[in-house]
């Protein structure tokens, strides 16, 4: 009889983790970065995609309707970014300066994000690869440097994304030009789903 009732709880067992088993292989299949990515390249992708949809909806990086998004290859720390320094932080962010993974640049550059743009990897202001334009107003002082901006486009940065925890801070910002440039330290939180940003502790504009 014991061993009838061992057997029965085994079959319910294997039933009830097949369908879990099933369901986590759509997710992953579904997922922009496809059924082989690992799972610290879901978290770190799905943190960057959350964090740029945020800046992009805001309307303080860039007008909408942009035809590429420019991405720094690498971790950007915020103390960068605004030079305040990690022990004035309320939370903690990330101070690596890592390059992206090759499984998470395949990923970023690859794929399509829903409320973004093209996203085109590069080693930051200067690279060759950033299209950019001249826009120098009438009336320009002849001799002076004309300023420049990316057309079409802004160039953005991220902080590194710490590889556990269900609330973090990323540090974030964009430029299009000189004396062009926000961004900010935010916070996220994952509610079971999905990364989302819930606040923004601080914010800063040259």
């Amino acid at each position: 009889m014991r061993r009838g009732l061992a057997g029965l709880a085994a079959v319910l067992a294997a039933s009830l983790a097949v369908p879990a088993c099933a369901d986590r292989a759509a997710v992953a299949a579904r997922h922009p970065c496809g059924p082989e990515a690992d799972a610290a390249t879901v978290r770190v992708v799905d943190v960057y995609a959350a964090t740029l949809r945020h800046l992009v909806a805001s309307g303080r990086h860039g007008e909408p309707g942009a035809q590429v998004l420019y991405l720094t290859d690498h971790a950007v720390p915020e103390f960068q970014e605004t030079g305040i320094p990690e022990w004035e932080k309320r939370t903690p962010a990330s101070d690596s300066t890592a390059p992206f993974t090759p499984a998470v640049r395949r990923c970023l550059e690859d794929a399509r994000f829903d409320g973004l743009p093209p996203i085109r990897l590069v080693q930051g202001w200067g690279d060759p690869a950033i299209r950019t334009e001249q826009v120098a107003w009438e009336g320009w002082p002849a001799g002076q440097p004309v300023p420049v901006r990316i057309a079409g486009g802004r160039l953005f940065s991220l902080g590194g994304v710490p590889a556990r925890g269900t609330r973090l801070a990323l540090a974030a910002g964009s430029l299009a030009g000189e004396n062009d440039a926000t961004g900010g330290l935010f916070v996220l939180r994952h509610d079971g789903r999905s990364w989302r940003v819930t606040g923004e502790e601080r914010h800063w504009v040259t």
